[in-house]
């Protein structure tokens, strides 16, 4: 579906699988499926290379329990969506909000 929208190339795509989070540590912006990855959320977390870095967890409406919905509101630049629609406009969002010179 990212590819498909045209607006981002296949390269600048990067597949990390929960084993090797540790190479998510140079990333500009974190997608996470909740089905996949809610027992790792925290690893996740942890894996960001700093609070700047955006985390957008696509779940399914009411699959996140709300201990987890909590933990997730107080961390900075994190995003749920639910809908497949939204995502694009959530990365994007993410993207511009959070970009800058890190010189």
């Amino acid at each position: 579906m990212l590819i498909d929208s045209g607006i981002f190339k296949e390269k600048n795509i990067i597949k990390i699988d929960l084993i090797d989070l540790a190479k998510a540590k140079k990333l500009d912006i974190f997608l996470v499926d909740w089905n996949s990855s809610k027992d790792h959320i925290n690893q996740i977390f942890d894996f960001r290379p700093n609070n700047q870095t955006p985390v957008i967890i696509f779940a399914s409406p009411g699959k996140i329990p709300e201990e987890n919905l909590s933990d997730i509101a107080n961390r900075s630049n994190t995003v749920i969506v639910n809908f497949r629609g939204r995502l694009i406009n959530d990365l994007l969002t993410s993207l511009v909000t959070t970009s800058y010179d890190k010189s």
